[in-house]
């Protein structure tokens, strides 16, 4: 048995993640512009989140959970939508990954008062991932509940 990957089926696989990502940019573009606009923020704020707070020499746990959670948002939600669709359940990784991490948040956020970017980039990340687990939650409620077409 090869447990090597060949060259080729390493750029195939590359190619895939492409596929994905660019699927999944498409449907969102096919929005409502205020689903774009605010599609964009979170993209936005979650590349830039852990790059001020590594700029900014904040706590080392806080700069690696924030990373990991971006990586790990940025990653699932192609792969994601390349197995469902843009469905109501779309939100899933979000809520997976984002609830620990609004959690962890809220309990630092004694940690963030201090005056500065680090404070209003953390307080801008946590609001929007609250924000963004509202409309989550709904939604998987509603596809629990037999709202299953593809939104578009």
């Amino acid at each position: 048995m090869n447990d090597t990957i060949e060259p080729a089926q390493n750029t195939m696989a590359s190619e895939g993640r492409q596929e994905c990502r660019m699927d999944l940019i498409r449907d969102v573009l096919m929005l409502s512009p205020v689903i774009v606009y605010w599609s964009g923020w979170m993209f936005g704020l979650v590349i830039v989140a852990p790059i001020v707070l590594l700029l900014c020499r904040a706590r080392w746990l806080d700069v690696a959970v924030v990373t990991a959670t971006s990586i790990a948002v940025v990653t699932l939600m192609p792969l994601w939508h390349a197995q469902v669709g843009y469905v109501r359940m779309i939100g899933l990784p979000h809520i997976v990954v984002w609830t620990p991490l609004a959690i962890y948040l809220y309990r630092r956020r004694r940690h963030f008062m201090t005056p500065g970017l680090v404070r209003w980039t953390m307080a801008a990340l946590m609001a929007t991932i609250v924000v963004s687990l509202g409309f989550d939650y709904v939604d998987a409620l509603r596809y629990l509940l037999g709202e299953r077409a593809p939104l578009v």
